[in-house]
C-alpha cells in the first residue's frame, strides 16, 4: 500500500507516454506489437498508443494525458469531447479507446467518462474509460514487469540525456548563395538580322558569339544548385550511461525549405563491393513519404561525454529569413525533443541578365530578382 506514495509521477509527456505504451503492453499482452502513434508532429487522431489486446480482434487505443503536477492541472470535458471525436477518424475503429492521465482523481470526470461511454456504445461507438495516475499505479502493482521497469528507469532522477546541436553549438546562422539577377530587356532583331547572329541593345545592332557545348562523359552538362547548405548536427552524450539503438528524427517547415539531402550517394563507377560498404555504413535517411525531413540511426553506441557527428544538407526558400528545426531523441526507453533556430544570412552572386522584348518602349527600369544560383557544369 506504501508505493503509491513511493511512485512519482512521470516529470514529463514523452516518458508518461512510454509507461503507458509498457504497462497496456503487458496488461493486454501484446508487448511485442503494440505501438506508439506516429512520429513528432504528425497526426494523430486522438490516439498516443495502440495495439490488439490477445485474443481480441480490433484495436484498443490510449489517449495519454500528461499533467503537470506543481499546478494540480485537471483532465477537462473540452479535451475529452476533442480527444474522442478525433479518435473516432482512426483507421480501423478502435474497440476501446482510454484515456490515461497524471492528473489526480476526479469524480466529476469520471462520471462524465462513464456517460460518454454509454453514449458511444449505445450508437455503434467504441469504449470510453479513463485512468488517473491512482489508477495508473495500481494497474502498475498488478503488473510486475512493468512495476520493476518504471521502479528502476523513472523513479530516479533520469540517468540517460543529451545535447543536439547544428554546427558547434554557438553559430546558428547560414549563408547560402543566392544569384542576384539584374535583368536589362533588348528589343528582338527582325528576321534577317536574327539570321545574321545580331541583337539589338541601347538602339544598335550587335553579332551576338556563337554557343558552344562541351560534350560530356557524363550524358551532357548537369545543373548544379549552388544555394544548398551542409549542416553538421551532433548528438553529445551528456548523461552518464551508454546511449545505445538510437533513433535522431529532424523535422523542417515546408515554408522555410524547398528540401533536404541525407547526402547519401552511389557512383555510376562504384564497384559492387563499393556499393555495399556505403549502404551497410549508411546512417542517415529520407522519409519517402516526408520531403521535409530526415532521421538517423546511428551505427555505433556513444559512450558517456562522447558525441557523434552527421552531415546532411537544405535548401532554404529564396525568401526565408529563419529556419526552424524540431528534433526527437530516442535510445533504449530515453527519449527527448527540441527545437533548434537557424538565422539565414544570404550571400549574392550577381549575375547581368538580358532578355529579348518586341515593345521595347513599354518595358519598365531594369529589375532585380533573387533566386537560386544555378550553373550548368
Amino acid at each position: 500500500m506504501n508505493a503509491q506514495l513511493q511512485l512519482r509521477k512521470p516529470s514529463n509527456w514523452q516518458d508518461f507516454e512510454l509507461l503507458c505504451k509498457k504497462l497496456w503492453g503487458e496488461i493486454w499482452k501484446c508487448e511485442d506489437t503494440i505501438q506508439r502513434n506516429g512520429r513528432l508532429g504528425q497526426k494523430q487522431n486522438g490516439v498516443d498508443v495502440y495495439g490488439i489486446p490477445l485474443g481480441v480482434s480490433q484495436y484498443y487505443g490510449v489517449q495519454c494525458k500528461g499533467k503537470d503536477e506543481y499546478t494540480h492541472a485537471q483532465l477537462t470535458k473540452t479535451e475529452i469531447d476533442n480527444e474522442i471525436d478525433n479518435a473516432r477518424n482512426f483507421k480501423p475503429a478502435l474497440k476501446r479507446f482510454i484515456f490515461a492521465s497524471t492528473s489526480n482523481k476526479d469524480a466529476e470526470i469520471e462520471e462524465y467518462i462513464r456517460c460518454k461511454n454509454i453514449e458511444s456504445i449505445t450508437s455503434g461507438g467504441f469504449e470510453i474509460f479513463v485512468s488517473f495516475w491512482e489508477d495508473i499505479v495500481d494497474l502498475l502493482e498488478d503488473n510486475e514487469k512493468t512495476y520493476k521497469w518504471y521502479l528502476s528507469n523513472c523513479q530516479y532522477k533520469q540517468a540517460a540525456d543529451v545535447n543536439i546541436y547544428i554546427g558547434n553549438g554557438s553559430s546558428l546562422c547560414i549563408y547560402p548563395l543566392y544569384a542576384r539577377k539584374h535583368i536589362k530587356y533588348v528589343q528582338k532583331c527582325n528576321q534577317s538580322q536574327e539570321n545574321l547572329g545580331f541583337t539589338h541593345l541601347n538602339g544598335v545592332f550587335i553579332p551576338q558569339p556563337p554557343r558552344i557545348t562541351m560534350p560530356s562523359i557524363l550524358g551532357g552538362p548537369q545543373e548544379v544548385n549552388h544555394s544548398w547548405c551542409e549542416l553538421t548536427i551532433t548528438i553529445e552524450n551528456t548523461g552518464t550511461v551508454m546511449l545505445d539503438h538510437q533513433k535522431l528524427e529532424i523535422s523542417f517547415s515546408s515554408e522555410e525549405i524547398e528540401a533536404v539531402d541525407d547526402m547519401f550517394h552511389i557512383g555510376i563507377f562504384d564497384t559492387d563491393l563499393l556499393k555495399q560498404m556505403k549502404v551497410d555504413n549508411r546512417e542517415i535517411f529520407e522519409y519517402s513519404d516526408d520531403s521535409y525531413s530526415l532521421y538517423i540511426e546511428p551505427l555505433k553506441p556513444i559512450v558517456e561525454k562522447d558525441s557523434r557527428s552527421f552531415k546532411f544538407r537544405i535548401l532554404p526558400h529564396v525568401d526565408a529569413e529563419e529556419i526552424n528545426i524540431q528534433w526527437r531523441y530516442f535510445s533504449n526507453g530515453f527519449n527527448k525533443d527540441g527545437d533548434i533556430r537557424l538565422t539565414i544570412t544570404p550571400e549574392f552572386k550577381d549575375i547581368e541578365v538580358t532578355e529579348v522584348t518586341e515593345f521595347i518602349r513599354e518595358v519598365s527600369e531594369p529589375r532585380v530578382e533573387i533566386m537560386h544560383y544555378i550553373t550548368v557544369e
